[in-house]
């Protein structure tokens, strides 16, 4: 082989190094920025369910709150605080519905199961301190879902699963 073939191959190869290392570093960086999306979108989806269980926990101790002082005769008047307990269940309900990246974490963690058992419980003992406490479980159990890592949904960086 001439002297010149070896020049062409060394500046081929130095020419393939360079477009692969920059192929690979680009690989490596949008990989993490899909990995810090999808962590950054479970977050949020997490503060969105928070929030809807906050205000339907609110509205329904108003709710109740609002039968215990109100004497309900023969003919009730509807409550404007069951009104806003019902749009508040509502939105919590499409807020279930929506999730994307926690659903399957929501779904095994039975969080939509245990609100209901938790609203139905208090319905029927008015356990004021009892409802707070079982919301605040609920609640660390949701943000526990916020911070986990993103091996439940098989993210891989670097050809590594993180």
């Amino acid at each position: 082989m001439p002297i010149g073939a070896f020049m062409y191959l060394g500046i081929l190869s130095s020419v393939a190094a360079f477009v692969g290392g920059g192929v690979f570093t680009h690989i490596l960086t949008v990989s993490g920025q899909r990995t810090q999306w999808v962590l950054d979108s479970k977050k949020q989806e997490c503060r969105e369910l928070l929030k809807a269980l906050s205000v339907t926990h609110i509205a329904l101790m108003h709710w109740y709150a609002d039968i215990e002082m109100t004497a309900i005769g023969p003919n009730p008047k509807i409550l404007p605080s069951a009104v806003s307990y019902n749009d508040a269940n509502t939105e919590l309900g499409r807020t279930f519905g929506s999730l994307l990246f926690t659903a399957k974490e929501v779904r095994d963690r039975e969080i939509q199961k245990r609100w209901n058992t938790i609203q139905d419980d208090f319905r029927k003992n008015n356990d004021r301190e009892k409802l707070q406490s079982e919301f605040s479980r609920l609640s660390d159990t949701i943000v526990g879902i916020a911070s986990t890592d993103l091996s439940w949904c098989g993210v891989v960086l670097g050809g590594m699963k993180r």
